[in-house]
């Protein structure tokens, strides 16, 4: 427990012992004051609620496993998907919200192209479902997610580039690619970094997963960034 949280702590016994002296010097019986109490606790702990949201400090890390690049049936993997699993870990105390999440992939000569997440994904479905997306493996819509302070949750997305008609569709060549994971939290005013990695459509780690198959998986070292 942080200093902030034996603080907040301390403030709820204090006032929950003013309560039960106020309530034994005027004469109280004990089925009201086992009421006020009880009354009393919930609003305790719906301060301590707002409170631990509010003041006490989250601090977002994320680490992302292996990376599936998904073309559907386009040639020469035109405009492709990626679909990344990711550990959100929330290493502060305080609670937090995911509110948005992107990718940035910068080609070699600088232009850089945004991911937006379309679907979460069901890892496992989908590695039994011979790495094809469809109805079974997509979980649900992207949306925002909350932390609870010290925890961990995992998750997986499809990514699709949002089109500028002044740079149009990725083409896959063998190029370097570098790629900045980056989210936004309900208390942020902006996109932060989360992670970083590089890959290269040659590198032999990137390979077709099977023949005519709509995938392809690639492993990459990865940093992080923790804010």
């Amino acid at each position: 427990m942080n200093r902030n949280s034996a603080i907040f702590l301390l403030l709820a016994i204090g006032l929950i012992v003013i309560v039960i002296v106020i309530g034994l010097g005027i004469g109280l019986t004990n089925e009201v004051m086992l009421s006020i109490l009880i009354s009393v606790a919930a609003l305790v702990i719906s301060i301590l609620t707002i409170a631990k949201s509010t003041y006490l400090p989250s601090r977002m890390s994320i680490i992302a496993g292996d990376n599936y690049i998904v073309d559907p049936n386009k040639p020469g993997n035109l405009n492709p998907g990626f679909i990344i699993p990711i550990t959100f870990m929330n290493l502060g105390y305080g609670d937090c919200v995911v509110e948005t999440l992107c990718l940035i992939l910068t080609e070699e000569d600088g232009t850089k192209l945004l991911y937006e997440p379309i679907t979460e994904i069901d890892i496992k479905s989908l590695i039994q479902d011979q790495h094809k997306v469809h109805g079974t493996n997509v979980v649900n819509a992207y949306m925002s997610f909350g932390l609870f302070g010290r925890s961990s949750v995992n998750k997986a997305f499809l990514f699709h580039q949002k089109l500028d008609p002044e740079v149009g569709p990725i083409h896959l060549t063998k190029q370097s690619y570098h790629v900045s994971i980056r989210s936004k939290l309900l208390k942020d005013s902006k996109l932060k970094e989360r992670a970083t990695f590089t890959f290269n459509a040659d590198d032999p780690f990137f390979h077709s997963i099977n023949i005519g198959s709509v995938s392809y998986v690639m492993k990459y070292t990865y940093e992080t960034a923790m804010n």
